[in-house]
């Protein structure tokens, strides 16, 4: 019984880090495709991933779709849209890791919304580890340097897409909870709807005039090549946006309470900072050193708050057997 749940723990904590990583890399394959309407990109984020969920989806998943669930689905595909163009137009006009970073400000209010919405407890731990999640972004942000928190559109983008990712990730949490469906139902009811609301907006971007579709120039190659780039990024995103999406849905299912998810979403920040470095030749400088290492640090107490928190529990059920 014991080794069951923590070995649930765990893989719970393993999918939420492959979560992270897959959420890192959408951004970084959005970086190559500035040259197309963000309305289209955000689209393709979400139609592509819904068609390959949906090709190979059997009956029992349809037969689910129109559960009660579909409600808070609705909702949450409201903010999964809304989010994911904001997070598109940042991303285009920003800084690859502010804009990540931003975007992931979940793990500061997550476990807060937990404790007021769902009523769940934050062991002092926990408390902790966000105080030095909290402490990291600040040394990443540099406040005090003031051009580094300008009002600027991206940034503005970027923190209400994170505002919008944070809701969308809690009504998940709720919805995962609380239904008995599978991760695909799930998946196909919120990014179906998500899709509906966002077509509207790419067919619009593809059919206005040239000079305000595009926020960047193409680079320097044919148009053969330009289709082959754009199906490419937009095929890698699909794939990497179902693996985001359905092991965070499994690690939900896995995990003994929502505060211990808002840590770990902070690692996509972590892992944009590596990707930024390998794929875009960007060295990351000493204050997102030092404040990735913070955030390590904030997560490693998070993990041993639930550790200690799910072993008391389980001794707890033994004692009363």
């Amino acid at each position: 019984m014991n080794s069951g749940k923590g070995h649930g723990l765990w893989r719970g904590i393993l999918f939420m880090l492959i979560a992270s990583a897959c959420a890192s890399l959408l951004a970084i394959l959005t970086a190559y495709t500035k040259f197309v309407p963000p309305a289209v990109v955000a689209s393709a984020h979400i139609v592509l991933p819904v068609l390959i969920v949906a090709l190979i989806a059997d009956r029992s998943v349809w037969a689910g779709i129109l559960a009660p669930s579909l409600r808070p689905a609705l909702v949450r595909a409201c903010f999964v849209a809304g989010g994911q163009i904001l997070h598109v137009l940042a991303l285009f006009e920003g800084q690859l890791a502010k804009v990540v970073l931003l975007h992931h400000i979940s793990p500061l209010l997550f476990p807060l919304l937990a404790w007021a919405w769902l009523g769940e407890r934050m062991g002092r731990l926990t408390v902790v580890g966000l105080l030095f999640g909290f402490t990291g972004l600040l040394i990443v942000l540099q406040p005090w340097e003031g051009a580094s928190l300008a009002l600027d559109f991206a940034t503005i983008a970027a923190l209400c897409s994170g505002v919008a990712a944070t809701i969308s990730k809690l009504l998940l949490y709720k919805i995962a909870r609380t239904y008995d469906q599978s991760a695909r139902t799930t998946f196909i009811q919120t990014f179906g709807l998500a899709a509906i609301l966002s077509l509207p907006l790419a067919v619009y971007a593809i059919l206005s005039p040239g000079e305000t579709r595009v926020a960047h120039s193409a680079p320097e190659m044919s148009g053969e090549q330009l289709v082959i780039v754009v199906v490419a990024a937009f095929i890698a995103m699909a794939v990497v946006a179902i693996v985001d999406q359905l092991l965070t849905d499994r690690a939900y299912r896995l995990l003994p309470n929502a505060e211990l998810i808002g840590p770990f979403m902070y690692m996509a920040v972590l892992f944009s900072m590596l990707f930024d470095w390998v794929f875009l030749d960007r060295v990351p400088g000493t204050p997102l050193i030092v404040g990735a290492g913070l955030v390590v640090v904030g997560a490693t107490l998070a993990i041993k708050s639930a550790q200690d928190g799910l072993q008391r529990r389980v001794n707890v059920e033994d004692a009363l057997e």
